[in-house]
């Protein structure tokens, strides 16, 4: 039934031996990595559970099963993503909002793998799995340092917008053209829409379509009392109007009701799963 299980996952992994050329679909195909290999690790743990009852000569054959599962896993795991994070690497374009946080969780999972592979360490195949995992973390660290930061809403109501410092300006000998007026520049958009979705039973913001909306917040300051009406750290937000992380089923209503009344009921259209 393991090796069932693991012949699945394969296959799951390697439906498509190429690789992509726009480094969008590299990430979007790495982080699609995740929840295939979690679905397989909590099943492992679960079976891992089940085997504590056993008597000791099977639980004794259960354990040496699932560390080599454990084992394969990983390798899958490192074989599949290195190839993704070597196009990345190797490209050198800027990575889209949001690379961070997923670059963030993804390393602190290297970091709970190699404490799962602690009892590896005396197999004849640790050398080459080891030097896999070292090279996967070495690109994994160097992408996170180009990743951009995503925007602090907590502090766009303290911190009052900096004046630009002009150049002196130089005498005209005819009449300048008149400039176009702030508004026409960063025009405010009539309607603003909230999209959700929902995603493995858990509802988030279509991330895709969220620009504007996290722009208004932006610009009108709304960003501490959003905070406080979702219930979340002010680092979240970001994250949930991006779409990475799900909102609070018991606090969809009042965040919607919270946005209508600020950004006005003609101005905000929402858009339910």
């Amino acid at each position: 039934m393991l090796a069932d299980l693991e012949g699945g996952l394969a296959g799951e992994v390697r439906l498509d031996p190429d690789l992509p050329e726009s480094h969008f679909l590299a990430l979007h195909r790495f982080k699609g990595l995740r929840p295939l290999f979690e679905e397989v690790e909590f099943f492992i743990a679960v079976i891992a559970t089940h085997a504590e009852g056993l008597d000791p000569r099977k639980r004794r054959n259960a354990d040496e099963q699932l560390d080599l599962l454990r084992r394969r896993l990983a390798r899958l795991h490192l074989e599949s993503a290195a190839p993704l994070l070597r196009l990345l690497e190797r490209k050198h374009e800027p990575l889209p909002l949001g690379t961070r946080y997923v670059l963030e969780s993804w390393l602190s999972g290297l970091d709970r793998m190699e404490q799962d592979l602690v009892s590896a360490r005396a197999q004849p195949d640790w050398p080459a799995l080891d030097a896999l995992l070292g090279e996967v973390r070495s690109l994994s660290l160097a992408l996170h340092q180009r990743a951009p930061d995503l925007p602090d809403f907590s502090a766009a109501a303290e911190t009052p917008a900096q004046q630009p410092v002009l150049p002196p300006r130089l005498p005209v000998t005819h009449p300048p053209h008149p400039a176009p007026a702030v508004a026409d520049r960063h025009p405010v958009p009539e309607v603003v829409t909230l999209v959700l979705q929902r995603r493995e039973g858990a509802v988030f913001v279509d991330g895709s379509s969220s620009g504007p909306l996290m722009a208004e917040i932006h610009r009108l300051g709304l960003g501490p009392a959003l905070v406080d009406v979702l219930g979340v750290r002010p680092a979240l937000l970001p994250m949930l109007l991006a779409g990475h992380d799900p909102i609070p089923l018991d606090r969809i209503d009042p965040a919607v009701a919270f946005l209508r009344d600020a950004l006005g009921e003609q101005r905000f259209h929402l858009v339910r799963p």
